[in-house]
């Protein structure tokens, strides 16, 4: 469009030009003619103004268009980001607890199922790690629930906070309790584990006064480890780590219970 403009503008040049050279001529025989040329050149040369005109309106009018053009793109680009956050923070909630922040029950199970036949295709070993808040119902009866949830809060960061590997996933089981899943893992590495996670849920010093076994807040944990294979599932696997769990409270608890 802008080389339309240029040959225009040349056209228009050369017109003037043409007028000026006409009215240098004085010889009165050729007056009638040099008027008669001059009007016609003059009237051409309005209609190339108004084509120049035309063409710039029409110009304007693309120009135009196309920033609309532009900025609807603009608008429809965040819009679809917009829709990407929310639908992100929406699987985040149908996949997270809601107070602790950890993954919940149903991300639990299904992360569960996965890595059971990974490990059964690796024929690697799968550990689970069942953890129990001790007397967590006296804590909740005597601080109050807002206490109650502070601790859970605490005590799920902390959790957390013990997994080095990117495929080790923590979750709230429910309640008071707490899973554990860690892919390629043998029992020596889910017991070593199981005792930092009860070492610094200790190092939090959570005043609990009502406890029968401690001053502070503690866990009591069950650890299971299989190596997954088509003669057991992952609900033995869950039936194991809770037995643990189990036998971990029937000696005392605050402490752990390994079953392979």
């Amino acid at each position: 469009m802008d080389d339309v403009f240029q040959v225009e503008d040349i056209k228009e040049k050369s017109i003037e030009l043409m007028v000026k050279s006409i009215e240098k001529i004085n010889s009165s025989s050729m007056d009638t003619v040099k008027n008669d040329l001059i009007n016609n050149i003059r009237g051409i040369h309005e209609k190339y103004k108004k084509r120049m005109e035309l063409l710039r309106w029409q110009m304007a009018q693309i120009q135009g268009e196309k920033e609309a053009y532009r900025l609807k793109n603009i608008e429809l680009k965040q819009k679809l980001h917009d829709l990407e956050l929310e639908n992100q923070r929406l699987l985040s909630l149908s996949q997270n607890d809601g107070l602790t922040g950890v993954p919940n029950r149903r991300r639990l199970d299904e992360y569960l199922s996965i890595e059971w036949m990974r490990e059964r295709r690796e024929a690697s070993y799968l550990s689970l790690l069942i953890i129990d808040i001790d007397y967590f119902k006296e804590y909740n009866d005597h601080y109050g629930h807002l206490e109650g949830d502070q601790c859970l809060i605490q005590v799920a960061n902390a959790l957390k906070g013990t997994l080095k590997r990117p495929g080790d996933l923590l979750a709230r089981y429910g309640g008071d309790e707490f899973m554990a899943v860690l892919p390629n893992t043998d029992s020596i590495g889910a017991l070593l584990m199981a005792e930092e996670m009860r070492r610094e849920i200790e190092k939090l010093e959570i005043i609990h006064q009502y406890s029968s076994i401690s001053n502070v807040v503690s866990i009591t944990v069950g650890v299971a480890t299989v190596l997954p294979s088509g003669h057991t599932s992952v609900e033995d696997l869950v039936h194991m780590a809770d037995s643990a769990l189990y036998q971990a409270k029937k000696k005392g608890r605050n402490q752990i219970v390994s079953l392979t």
